[in-house]
C-alpha cells in the first residue's frame, strides 16, 4: 500500500510578499478593494486599507468598482489589522520560521511536511493574533 503524500504548506495558503511588502496581504493592495468597499463583500461593509481577508489577491485595487454581495465577512475571514507573519504569535523573528508549521511537522504520526521558513511580510490563513 502506497504511503499517502504529506500535507505541504500550500494547504495553509502561504504567500510570499510582493511589493509594497509592508502593505502586503492588506486590502489596500488587493484587486477587490474599491477604496472604501470590497467588490465581493458588498456595498454595506466598510473596508479600510489595512483590513484583510483570506480571499486576498495581490493586484492593483479596482477603485470605483461596484461592490456585489458574493460572500459574508465570516466566509471571507475578513478582519482588521496586519495579518502578516511578523504579527503572528507563531512567528520566530530570530530565525524567520513558523513555529506552528514546526509543531505540526513534529507531531507524532504527523502527516505534515511543511517548509517552516517564512518571510516576515508573508502571510497564511493560519495567522493568529
Amino acid at each position: 500500500m502506497a504511503e499517502e503524500p504529506k500535507i505541504k504548506r500550500h494547504a495553509f495558503l502561504y504567500m510570499s510578499p510582493k511589493p509594497p511588502e509592508k502593505k502586503f496581504a492588506q486590502c489596500s493592495t488587493c484587486r477587490d478593494f474599491t477604496g472604501t468597499k470590497c467588490k465581493i463583500l458588498g456595498p454595506y461593509v466598510d473596508v479600510r486599507g489595512n483590513d484583510s481577508c483570506a480571499l486576498y489577491v495581490h493586484a492593483k485595487p479596482d477603485y470605483g468598482a461596484k461592490p456585489e454581495f458574493l460572500v459574508t465577512q465570516e466566509e471571507a475571514g475578513f478582519g482588521s489589522g496586519s495579518v502578516r507573519c511578523e504579527n503572528c504569535k507563531y512567528f520566530d523573528s530570530e530565525e524567520s520560521k513558523c513555529k506552528l508549521f514546526d509543531i505540526l511537522n513534529k507531531m507524532k504520526n504527523s502527516n505534515f511536511d511543511l517548509d517552516t521558513n517564512v518571510h516576515k511580510y508573508g502571510c497564511c490563513n493560519a495567522w493568529t493574533k
